[in-house]
């Protein structure tokens, strides 16, 4: 599974614990626009929620450092 550099960008603001109303406005879009693409994420991450995306993220880096 390839994350975008944008899949990226989320993932780190969502662990820093932002608001989807924070995201937007770091982002400059709406909050919809958030919900959307964190929607997005956690189908390609196979996640749940905010904490289960970052979980999954966190494996898929230490998977990669040891391919």
């Amino acid at each position: 599974m390839q994350l975008t550099p944008a899949d990226l960008d989320l993932l780190e603001l969502i662990a820093r614990e932002y608001t989807n109303r924070m995201i937007a406005h770091r982002l400059q879009c709406s909050t919809i626009a958030v919900a959307d693409a964190l929607a997005k994420l956690y189908r390609k991450l196979d996640a749940t929620d905010r904490a289960s995306a970052c979980a999954a993220a966190e494996k898929l880096e230490v998977h990669d450092a040891n391919a």
